[in-house]
């Protein structure tokens, strides 16, 4: 089991998540800190990483590289024209709305 310091770890509540790796950059996590990602993934269900600048396709490309290859499919999603190719993709699902206030929410998993 890694060493983890309480600089790097936050855990908010034990049904939430943990957050993870504070002030780094997904883009080139060192071995150690991909194991501490996986581990506790696996620990706690759901991982928080702040202050990342991916794209959607980055963050599909880094969990390929980090976890392997996807083990689910379906038939594609139809991607919102009207938002940014670089917030979306056939692997990655906005929880918010990029759209702004309107009347009907991107994907309607979350609202402002």
């Amino acid at each position: 089991m890694i060493q983890i310091t309480q600089q790097q770890t936050i855990q908010h509540h034990p049904r939430l998540g943990i957050e993870v790796l504070r002030g780094c950059n997904l883009n080139c996590l060192t071995e150690i800190e991909s194991r501490e990602l996986k581990e506790s993934l696996w620990k706690h269900g759901v991982v928080v990483v702040r202050q990342q600048q991916l794209t959607a396709e980055q963050l599909k490309e880094f969990a390929k590289q980090t976890f392997g290859d996807f083990m689910f499919g379906g038939p594609p999603k139809t991607l919102d024209p009207e938002i940014s190719p670089d917030l979306q993709s056939q692997y990655v699902y906005i929880l918010g709305n990029p759209k702004g206030p309107v009347a009907d929410p991107a994907g309607k998993y979350a609202w402002q």
